[in-house]
């Protein structure tokens, strides 16, 4: 995580205000579509305003959490799905996070990281795709579905065996 906080530095301290504008522009917003999708549908079915966000409406009501009126994106948005993640984090909610992290979050956001990585008009946001791998990597650890010892419990000794 160190190099990509280092990486993000560098880009930021070469990086210019109009660039960063025409960049974004390009890469999120585009005519008709940009070259980057942030939404969890898309990444994981290929269509937007899918099963996924369909998923996310129903765990963020359980969450007692909604959509502002006056917000246009669907809740799929990985800005809002890590606006969810943090606000459980700010409450402690441990177990939520860790619920919500594994299932709206991390089967996707690698996919995310590799498309802003590759897209053609990146520049300046390859690294800050390189720290949001980086970041969630480590939260994947932390938030393991199924945490456990890597050395193994039983040796078996196995013998060639041959047939006469």
């Amino acid at each position: 995580m160190t190099s990509a906080w280092q990486g993000l530095a560098a880009a930021a301290n070469v990086a210019e205000v109009s660039a960063l504008e025409d960049e974004y522009q390009d890469l999120f917003i585009g005519i008709g579509k940009g070259e980057v999708i942030p939404f969890a549908s898309w990444h994981l079915t290929g269509s937007l305003m899918d099963k996924p966000l369909a998923a996310l409406r129903h765990d963020l009501g359980h969450l007692g959490l909604e959509r502002e009126e006056s917000v246009k994106e669907p809740e799929d948005h990985i800005s809002a799905v890590c606006e969810v993640l943090a606000h459980l984090i700010d409450q402690q909610k441990e177990s939520e996070a860790k619920a919500f992290f594994n299932q709206h979050l991390s089967p996707w956001y690698s996919d995310l990281c590799r498309q802003i990585e590759t897209a053609p008009s990146a520049q300046f946001y390859p690294s800050v795709a390189a720290l949001m791998q980086a970041f969630f990597d480590v939260e994947q650890v932390s938030y393991a579905q199924n945490p456990g010892s890597t050395q193994t419990k039983m040796k078996i000794d196995v013998k060639n065996i041959t047939t006469k």
